[in-house]
């Protein structure tokens, strides 16, 4: 390791001051000490400034990680308000929007749109909602994946559940110790199956009040359902329906419909619809998708499996 120029110029001028010595004779092992001496003292006032810049660098090193957390806590903070703010404004333009179209659903004309079995017991309705998902399954894959999904499975649901429970102030229900797939889940909870197309369509009715913190479903029967009209309820129908593609492709739709028997129920449902809407569909959005990949994984794996056969 080179020494520093401090140091070489001290042993030169130490040496030129040793020089009147050697004239006088004297030993040369007295130079070489003098310069050794020398040398450490150079070397440990070097390492003593080294070790005060060491000090005081860590320090100012600290002080500017600190300075960067703080902007990038006060830039997350900025972040977070901007989100909120903007999730807060969409949320508001949703209602508005919901608010206006209620009531105002119009029958489609279009045969995709059109459901025979959902026409016979709700014809005319204050709210419909229609969503669909293609699914690389076929039609009676899919249809068995859809009436087996677990909902409870879902974060998203369970998400919904609990934030309506919390704003209409009942308590969330239980979790099942046993899962339950989705028609058996909507039996428990009330809900009546209405008709269904043997692996291709399901219909569930049911009335009740849905804004009331703890709504309870009653069911009722085929012709007793389309005749329903007392005040203060609402009439619910939605279905599960599958429409073939070609051999391995499918359509998985679902559609849920709403009618009010009397104006009262018509103002209570419109307020509640307002706010709860995105949160259905979110419900929608996700089971569709749930099952979807529940029927795909299912081909997948007897695809694999008769590839593993031996022939």
């Amino acid at each position: 390791m080179p020494k520093p120029k401090l140091v070489r110029l001290g042993v030169q001028q130490l040496e030129d001051a040793c020089a009147p010595m050697r004239a006088f004779s004297l030993p040369r092992q007295s130079a070489s000490v003098a310069a050794s001496i020398f040398l450490h003292m150079a070397a440990t006032t070097n390492s003593r400034g080294d070790s005060h810049h060491s000090a005081i660098e860590p320090a100012s090193m600290t002080m500017h990680d600190e300075m960067k957390v703080q902007r990038y806590f006060w830039r997350g903070v900025r972040f977070l308000a901007a989100a909120v703010v903007i999730f807060v404004a969409a949320y508001a333009v949703c209602i508005g929007v919901t608010w206006y179209q209620y009531g105002r659903v119009q029958h489609s004309p279009h045969a995709e749109s059109a459901d025979a079995l959902l026409d016979s017991f709700i014809p005319a309705f204050d709210v419909a909602r229609r969503q669909h998902v293609r699914v690389a399954a076929p039609t009676e894959t899919t249809f068995s994946a859809a009436c087996e999904m677990n909902l409870q499975q879902s974060t998203i649901f369970r998400a919904i559940v609990r934030t309506r429970a919390l704003v209409l102030g009942s308590k969330p229900e239980k979790e099942k110790s046993r899962p339950l797939g989705l028609v058996d889940q909507a039996k428990a909870w009330g809900w009546g199956e209405l008709a269904e197309d043997p692996g291709r369509e399901i219909v569930f009715g049911a009335v009740t009040q849905p804004w009331a913190p703890t709504p309870v479903f009653r069911s009722l029967a085929h012709g007793e359902f389309a005749k329903f009209q007392e005040p203060g309820f609402v009439k619910i129908v939605w279905m599960l329906r599958v429409d073939p593609i070609d051999r391995g492709n499918s359509i998985l739709s679902t559609e849920t419909r709403v009618a009010t028997a009397d104006p009262a129920s018509h103002a209570k449902f419109r307020r509640y619809w307002s706010w709860a809407s995105p949160g259905m569909f979110l419900i929608r959005w996700t089971s569709l998708r749930a099952a979807r990949d529940e029927a795909e994984r299912r081909v997948r794996s007897t695809s694999s499996k008769v590839e593993e056969m031996p022939w």
